[in-house]
């Protein structure tokens, strides 16, 4: 009787450490995507505002427009990502967890329908398309926005 209830009480212990160990891990990678999509951003900016080729530099999101499901990113060279230098792209994979909750860029560059992308000015990193998307990754959100300085923040 005693044997059994130590086993028990060892499973419970187990389960608890387990759920536990669980969240942390979906909280890491959370966060990671996070910081993965803030990188990309900053990291299109920064090209732009050096004048990295003499190109602008911009912040491509690959996601299914039914699903929402967040697949890729892509910092590239060029004015738009159609057309883009392929030869400078840095493409970061997300977990299938990702989704776009909202992609809204508005500005006085020439609207495509396409909110999938944001290209920041050679030199002053001006971003003639800006605004915010909303990403979630399990139950947490984050809000990024591109000012139309090319500032980026992320909440």
């Amino acid at each position: 009787m005693e044997a059994v209830l130590s086993v028990a009480i060892v499973a419970i212990i187990f389960a608890i450490g387990f759920q536990a160990m669980s969240g942390a891990s979906q909280s890491v990678r959370a966060a990671q995507s996070s910081a993965q999509l803030l990188r990309a951003f900053t990291t299109a900016s920064a090209e732009a505002q050096l004048g990295r080729g003499g190109f602008p530099w911009g912040v491509h999101l690959e996601f299914d427009e039914g699903t929402r499901v967040l697949s890729n990113v892509t910092v590239f060279a060029g004015a738009s990502y159609a057309l883009r230098d392929v030869s400078y792209d840095s493409v970061t994979t997300f977990p299938s967890s990702v989704t776009v909750v909202s992609s809204a860029f508005v500005g006085p560059g020439i609207p495509t329908g396409n909110e999938h992308e944001v290209v920041f000015a050679p030199f002053s990193s001006d971003a003639a398309l800006y605004g915010s998307v909303v990403v979630r990754t399990q139950e947490r959100q984050g809000t990024f926005t591109v000012s139309p300085y090319g500032d980026i923040t992320h909440e």
